[in-house]
């Protein structure tokens, strides 16, 4: 009896100290991603801040057209990235549309689109 309730306790003792380790090892596991998951973001939101605090400056010193400039290459490799798919959300379709208006409009973003797409048209018959 002595043998069964020290065995039965042992076992316990055994299942609550993995218990105890493995969730600590999920613990730290789901830390690890949670920041793996948020470098992306937090570079992104960097790179918004360094191209905000270039446009002002660029349009505080008068030089109006090297800010659209700058702006532009995100503008088009969006519209080239995703105007050709028609699996896009309702946001980024709308999106989509209102870059091409622009376009219409707008010289520099024009000129950037149709080189970001022959570019994109070469780089992938090179591969």
């Amino acid at each position: 009896m002595k043998t069964l309730i020290a065995s039965f306790v042992s076992l316990l003792l055994g299942l609550a100290i993995g218990w105890y380790f493995e969730s600590r090892h999920a613990e730290r596991q789901m830390t690890d991603v949670v920041e793996k998951m948020l470098r992306p973001i937090e570079a992104s939101d960097r790179l918004e801040a360094a191209r905000g605090i270039r446009a002002i400056q660029l349009i505080e010193a008068g030089n109006t057209n090297q800010a659209i400039e700058m702006f532009s290459f995100p503008i088009a490799g969006f519209y080239s990235e995703y105007q050709g798919l028609s699996h896009n959300e309702k946001r980024t379709q709308d999106l989509v549309a209102e870059i091409k208006k622009f376009a219409e409009t707008n010289q520099v973003v024009a000129a950037q689109i149709k080189a970001d797409m022959s570019y994109d048209r070469t780089n992938t018959e090179v591969r």
